[in-house]
C-alpha cells in the first residue's frame, strides 16, 4: 500500500503548521514562523486550549491564501499525486483502487472546532471540520464494496459533507545540536462524515452500468463510507502524520512552547543510535 504525497510537501506543510506550530510565546523568534496578527497564547493560561483554537483558526485564514514565511503555497485546492490501495488490504480486501492527480477543495471553509494540547507530555489533539470537501481524481478500480461490483477507469468526483478530521498524536523529544525536536510515536486519525455523493465515469465501460452503479453507491453511501472508513483514516493519517513530523523536525520544541516549566528528558542523537 503506497500513498504518493512526497512531491506535495511544499503545499501540505501548511497543514502541519496549522495543527502544531500556531502558538509561539512572545520571547521566541515568532516572526520566522507566524504572521503578526496570530494571537499569542501562554501554556500557563487556564484557557490555553481555547486560545490555541482561536489562534489556529486565525492561522488557517493565512494558510488558505499561502504563507510566505513558511514557504507554503495556498492549501485550497490541495494536490496529491497518488493514492493507491491494493487488493486484499486490511480495510476493504475486496477492492483495489488507484487515484492519480488527486485534488481536494474545501479548506477555505474549514474550522478548527477544538484543541486539547499538552506540550509537557508531548500530547496533541485537534478537531477540524470541513463543511463541503470535494475530491477529484483519475481513478482505476476493480473489485467490490458492500456487494456493489466496481470495475473501470475514468473520472471520479466525491463530495464529503461535514468532513471532520479528529487527529491525536503522541511523541517523544529527541536531542539534536543542543536542542530538542519532537518525534511522533503514535498518530491516530479518525474521520467523521455526514454524507457522501459519488460520481464515477466509465464504469464497466458502459453508460447504463455507470448510471446504475452511481445510483447504487449513492443510495448506499452511508454503508460505503462505513466500509471504507479505515482507508480514509489510513490515507489522511499518513498525510497528516508525515507532514507534522516534517515541521517538528524543523522547529525546536522549546521554540513552540518556551514558557513550559520543565521539558521531558530528550533522547540524544547518540543514545538513539545505540537503541
Amino acid at each position: 500500500m503506497f500513498l504518493g504525497y512526497r512531491k506535495t510537501l511544499g503545499r501540505l506543510l501548511a497543514l502541519l503548521s496549522l495543527g502544531f506550530g500556531v502558538i509561539i510565546a512572545e520571547n521566541s523568534d515568532r516572526a520566522l514562523f507566524f504572521p503578526a496578527d496570530v494571537k499569542i497564547c501562554s501554556t500557563k493560561d487556564t484557557n490555553y486550549n481555547t486560545c490555541f483554537t482561536e489562534s489556529a483558526n486565525q492561522m488557517l485564514k493565512h494558510l488558505i491564501q499561502g504563507l510566505r514565511i513558511l514557504n507554503a503555497v495556498p492549501i485550497d485546492p490541495l494536490n496529491i499525486p497518488l493514492i493507491s490501495i491494493a487488493k486484499n488490504n486490511s480495510f476493504v480486501p475486496t477492492l483495489a483502487f488507484n487515484c492519480t492527480n488527486v485534488t481536494f477543495e474545501g479548506w477555505k471553509d474549514a474550522v478548527v472546532l477544538r484543541s486539547e494540547i499538552n506540550p509537557k507530555d508531548n500530547d496533541f489533539h485537534m478537531v477540524i471540520k470541513i463543511p463541503r470537501y470535494v475530491m477529484r481524481c483519475l481513478y482505476d478500480v476493480t473489485g467490490s464494496i458492500v456487494g456493489i461490483p466496481l470495475e473501470g477507469s475514468g473520472n471520479l468526483t466525491s463530495i464529503f459533507y461535514n468532513f471532520t478530521n479528529d487527529m491525536h498524536l503522541r511523541g517523544h523529544q529527541k536531542g539534536r545540536n543542543g536542542q530538542e525536536f519532537l518525534v511522533i510515536d503514535d498518530f491516530v486519525q479518525k474521520s467523521l462524515i455526514d454524507q457522501v455523493h459519488f460520481n464515477l465515469s466509465n464504469v464497466f465501460n458502459d453508460a447504463n452500468r455507470t448510471e446504475i452503479t452511481n445510483r447504487l453507491l449513492n443510495l448506499n453511501s452511508k454503508a460505503v463510507v462505513q466500509a471504507g472508513i479505515g482507508i480514509i483514516d489510513h490515507v489522511w493519517g499518513r498525510i497528516h502524520g508525515g507532514l507534522m513530523q516534517k515541521i517538528f523536525d524543523k522547529v525546536p520544541y522549546r521554540a513552540m512552547f518556551p514558557d513550559l516549566d520543565s521539558a521531558p528528558t530528550a533522547v540524544d542523537d547518540k543514545d538513539e543510535e545505540e537503541r
